[in-house]
């Protein structure tokens, strides 16, 4: 049986979701106000949030602004395990 902590329970997986769906193919990684930008329908304190948690959890990397996969999310992208 598996048991969410109550920091995994105050956590916005759709919006994370979003998130790394907008760093997906990106390259060179994405501005992070842009990400802002095509999410602004939704609140960006559940933005900035998601981003803090994907970056906690090594998923993304942050680097003059700008929003890249984790090299393991990476290669998880190119062994087709991210699907959309």
């Amino acid at each position: 049986m598996q048991h969410e902590s109550k920091q995994d329970q105050n956590i916005d997986h759709y919006t994370e979701r979003l998130v790394v769906l907008q760093a997906l193919g990106q390259k060179q990684g994405i501005a992070i106000t842009r990400v802002r930008a095509e999410l602004d329908d939704i609140d960006q304190g559940l933005v900035d949030a998601a981003v803090a948690s994907l970056q906690s959890s090594d998923v993304l990397v942050i680097d003059c602004g700008r929003l890249h996969l984790s090299s393991a999310a990476q290669r998880l992208d190119e062994l087709c395990m991210i699907a959309i």
